[in-house]
Parts: structure tokens; sequence; C-alpha cells
């Protein structure tokens, strides 16, 4: 994880998340890509290794490769 000036960022080497201060949430694997601007509520699960993004217009659930 790499944090920069209003962003967080996540490599998992196949895959990736980004989420920056404003709301916008980038998603990246092998075919692939998610983005998403205004999100309003990000939840992470770590025990089933999920990020899901909710927002009025949109429910989207990152997996992290390998569980």
């Amino acid at each position: 994880m790499t944090t920069d000036e209003g962003r967080v960022h996540v490599d998992f080497g196949s895959a990736e998340i980004e989420v920056s201060q404003d709301g916008t949430l980038r998603t990246g694997m092998p075919l692939h890509d998610f983005a998403h601007d205004d999100t309003v509520e990000v939840v992470v699960d770590h025990d089933s290794g999920t990020l899901t993004v909710e927002s009025d217009t949109v429910s989207y659930t990152f997996r992290r490769p390998g569980g």
C-alpha cells in the first residue's frame, strides 16, 4: 500500500485499487477495470478479502486475488 497526497493505492500484483480523497475509486485487473466518481461509502471486509463501493447509483465489490 502506498499513500500520496489525497489518495491510497493498493497493488496486489495482478490487480490494484486506488481511492482518492475526492471520492474517485479505480480498480484494475486483467480483462476488468472499474472507475467511479463520487463514491459515498467504501466497506472493507478483511475476512472475505473484499472491498465494496456503495452509492446511490452503483454497488460494486472488488475481490482480492487469491481470496
